[in-house]
């Protein structure tokens, strides 16, 4: 585990989720219902938004949709974590990332 930034909340919640928490026998949580395959293109995702309902729901759907498509339907900060440590996140003042 390392940090890899801070966010500021103000009257909302924050969500996080990553494919290398629940794990059983080489499976993780997170699996494409599609065709039934791991999510391995992503490793971590932590989303800000108005609830707790919200930002776990975003947190989970940054895995398999564009954060821009994510927020034009749900008000919502993202970061998303690539296997290898490479970042992408929403540029907002409530958001540091280091490195």
């Amino acid at each position: 585990s390392k940090i890899i930034g801070t966010v500021s909340t103000h009257n909302q919640a924050l969500c996080g989720s990553a494919s290398n928490r629940r794990t059983w026998r080489g499976y993780h949580h997170i699996i494409d219902a599609r065709d039934a395959s791991l999510v391995d293109s992503i490793v971590a995702t932590w989303a800000l938004s108005d609830t707790a309902m919200h930002a776990d729901m975003a947190a989970t759907a940054l895995f398999f949709i564009e954060a821009q498509t994510l927020q034009s339907v749900l008000d919502t900060i993202y970061v998303v974590m690539y296997p290898g440590g490479a970042v992408r996140y929403a540029k907002n003042k409530e958001i540091e990332i280091y490195g």
